[in-house]
């Protein structure tokens, strides 16, 4: 209900919030049942508010848009999250796009080792997610993973809407970036048909 609340406060695209929070969650959840981390129930729910708020700085510019998110989520007293997890949040949220995460960022540096390690997982996650709606169709129904440990290679089966329809995953193959370094994987990216 709030981030709905927020969503329409701030004029944001809400199909495509919701599109890439939920397949941002279910990567999250196949990761974690894979094997691949151990982040808590509190970090899922960061990651949903992340996701679902990434684009909110269009409300103020397009140009940056990813860094106005961030500055919004860090002041927005609806959040329910003290002033260090909204900082996290909004990193999730900034490195949805643009430049990785940095020690020439203030808001990523002021960060504790692991809790910057888990903005490169969860962002990483936002990332690629985003990337699956690029073109804000919701054309993506669901996403399955499988993951070889003696390759190193998590496997991402992205499943369209509608049988028959070719994704384009160009973007996706870009935007893998972050949650390749971030969990040290290869991610391989192809379409059920």
């Amino acid at each position: 209900m709030v981030l709905e609340r927020l969503l329409q406060k701030y004029n944001a695209n809400e199909s495509h919030a919701l599109q890439v929070a939920d397949l941002s969650l279910k990567i999250f959840d196949e990761m974690q049942k894979l094997g691949l981390h151990d982040m808590s129930l509190k970090k899922r729910d960061m990651l949903k508010i992340g996701a679902c708020l990434h684009d909110i700085g269009y409300f103020i510019e397009a140009k940056g848009h990813n860094k106005h998110s961030a500055e919004i989520i860090k002041t927005e007293d609806a959040l329910d999250f003290d002033a260090k997890e909204k900082q996290l949040i909004a990193c999730i949220a900034r490195y949805h796009r643009g430049s990785l995460p940095s020690k020439r960022h203030e808001d990523y540096s002021d960060l504790p080792p692991k809790k910057q390690k888990n903005v490169q997982k969860l962002a990483g996650i936002v990332r690629f997610a985003d990337a699956l709606d690029r073109l804000h169709l919701d054309l993506v129904l669901d996403v399955s993973l499988s993951y070889s440990a003696k390759h190193n290679v998590l496997w991402v089966k992205v499943i369209p809407e509608k049988s028959g329809v070719i994704l384009d995953l160009s973007s996706a193959q870009r935007k893998k970036d972050l949650l390749e370094k971030a969990f040290e994987v290869q991610v391989v990216v192809v379409s059920a048909v």
